[in-house]
């Protein structure tokens, strides 16, 4: 089962353009590492209810072919550290990975990362977790029926790990306008990024 694996480094304020050029330069060496089913770079234009655009914060997400993957090469691995090496002078404190499973109905996230942007969302199930996978169900149909909800792609998935007991909803989108997170936030408290790929 493939595993999707979301980091958001924080970079120096007084450095983070040179941070971000790092991190792109970087992650060429995720290339050569076969066990990545893919990766991608984004910027994140909206933490929750704060435009964050003008902060140059990164996102990275890589989706891996099974766990075991991604604990053999984070964090000790020769390939690791050459990809984070020349970062670590941008960072604020070392990235901390969180990974997530699919939820049932779904495969590898891989394709909702190729769109030019994305809506994530990040929440906690408690109890609630045959509940929220309807919920997002039903958000996903009621987008549907719109231009852009036509063309969307998403994807669901729940922590495992570190993030156990916490519920992952993506959507990927042509733009970032027109989408109505008000059924999502019915769930509870959850965490949101709006990002930007910067791969497209």
């Amino acid at each position: 089962m493939t595993v999707t694996e979301l980091v958001f480094p924080a970079f120096k304020p007084e450095s983070a353009e040179a941070g971000f050029a790092a991190l792109l330069n970087a992650a060429k060496t995720l290339d050569m590492i076969q066990e990545i089913v893919f990766h991608g770079i984004g910027h994140v234009l909206r933490n929750t209810d704060a435009q964050v655009e003008k902060e140059l914060r990164p996102f990275a997400c890589l989706v891996w072919d099974n766990t075991q993957s991604f604990h053999t090469i984070f964090p000790n691995s020769s390939i690791f550290r050459e990809f984070v090496g020349p970062m670590k002078v941008f960072l604020a404190a070392p990235p901390a990975p969180r990974l997530f499973e699919p939820a049932p109905g779904y495969g590898s996230s891989a394709e909702v990362w190729k769109e030019k942007a994305f809506h994530i969302f990040v929440g906690e199930f408690k109890e609630r977790k045959e509940e929220v996978g309807d919920m997002w169900k039903n958000f996903i149909d009621g987008l549907r029926g719109s231009a852009q909800g036509k063309e969307m792609k998403e994807w669901m998935g729940y922590g495992i790990e570190g993030e156990g007991g916490r519920w992952l909803g993506i959507l990927g989108l042509n733009s970032i306008e027109g989408v109505d997170e008000a059924i999502v936030k019915r769930l509870g408290e959850i965490e949101t990024w709006i990002v930007k790929n910067v791969d497209c």
